[in-house]
């Protein structure tokens, strides 16, 4: 009766443990992907290029996170490329460029931005979960 106990106690020690949420690796590989958004989000324009292939390099292994990592990387890459955009037709305009090709790089970026706004809320949608679920 008493070896019973004991093995009972021992299987729910580890159904406990396994349920004890998500593990210190988890935990880390959270902080490494939220704290790139943030400074992908907070930073310059002209900055976010090249800190959004850092986000993009970023390592992943937990299904979870690395779909938070692809959504935001969508929303800031359209982003970036509404950026990009734009600084083009400025770079028309300082040069005398037709004013039609000025235009639809303007056009486009503005549609690019509009695209990726809901994405961008989305992924900061998805970052709030994360870090409540794998907080330290």
């Amino acid at each position: 009766m008493r070896s019973r106990r004991v093995g009972w106690a021992l299987f729910s020690c580890l159904l406990c443990h396994c349920s004890l949420g998500p593990s210190a690796s988890e935990k880390a590989e959270a902080g490494l992907i939220t704290r790139a958004i943030d400074v992908l989000r907070d930073a310059p324009n002209p900055q976010k290029g090249a800190l959004l292939d850092g986000l993009k390099s970023a390592s992943c292994a937990v299904p979870e996170l690395c779909e938070l990592q692809r959504l935001c990387v969508d929303g800031y890459g359209q982003h970036v490329a509404a950026l990009s955009e734009t600084e083009r037709a400025k770079g028309l305009l300082a040069t005398g460029g037709d004013p039609a090709e000025v235009g639809r790089a303007l056009d486009y970026a503005r549609a690019e931005l509009a695209e990726a706004a809901p994405k961008i809320a989305r992924c900061a949608d998805a970052e709030g979960s994360a870090r409540r679920k794998y907080k330290p």
